[in-house]
């Protein structure tokens, strides 16, 4: 029943979501600041709505996700604030909360054991490019709290998100729709001490564009203020 339900309101949506795109007022905008997030949960998103429309949406199961208030021809949709950031504005900022959602979200059976480094890709090089990753040691040997890289993994210290084969194969039709910036990534987790998740390094990959093409670039936990938002984008 559980089931069926779930199924029956990604249908509704499904059909009601472009509505309420074409519906939205002329005041909203793209999201320019935090701020902008920030009003979803504080003042709402207006949309100008029929009353057809209106009583339309009163009538549908739609999730706790969201509320909606009626004011006579023009709704509000309301969200609700998430726990995380009701206790604490900035906490998705965090390390230790983005290394919680890996394992939280929505697709937590993706995080694995590293069981080799460098890790390796399993797609074809003569298309894109060699397998080997471009993480080496010294990205990550400051972050392993005096552990060298065998020593880790052979305590089953260090983990991996790994989207890279996944992604690869679909990028270059992904970036090249209109305001699109795709990568195949790596995400890497070091075990702590106190039994959380840090992450340590960040593996971004395109496909390859020509022999001499640097087409991998690792990411690692920033030392000053431009490496702190390279880190957090």
């Amino acid at each position: 029943m559980k089931a069926f339900t779930t199924g029956r309101l990604k249908a509704v949506l499904h059909n009601l979501l472009p509505q309420l795109k074409a519906s939205i007022s002329a005041y909203n905008h793209d999201f320019n600041s935090f701020s902008d997030i920030d009003s979803l949960y504080q003042e709402g998103l207006l949309l100008k709505l029929g009353l057809q429309d209106a009583d339309v949406l009163n009538k549908l199961p739609l999730p706790k996700l969201f509320t909606k208030l009626q004011q006579s021809s023009e709704a509000l949709l309301k969200y609700d604030t998430p726990k995380i950031v009701s206790k604490d504005r900035f906490a998705w900022l965090r390390d230790d909360e983005f290394a919680r959602q890996a394992i939280a979200g929505v697709n937590p059976v993706n995080i694995e054991r590293l069981r080799s480094f460098p890790p390796r890709s399993n797609l074809d090089p003569q298309i894109y490019g060699p397998q080997e990753s471009a993480l080496r040691e010294h990205h990550i040997i400051g972050h392993l709290n005096g552990m060298t890289v065998q020593q880790a993994l052979e305590e089953n210290k260090l983990y991996m998100v790994d989207y890279h084969d996944i992604y690869l194969p679909f990028l270059e039709r992904i970036n090249a729709l209109d305001g699109r910036k795709a990568y195949a990534t790596r995400t890497l987790f070091f075990l702590s001490p106190v039994g959380t998740l840090k992450p340590i390094a960040i593996e971004l990959s395109l496909p390859p564009s020509g022999p001499e093409s640097r087409s991998k670039r690792v990411v690692t936990p920033p030392v000053d203020a431009t490496s702190n938002w390279v880190w957090q984008l």
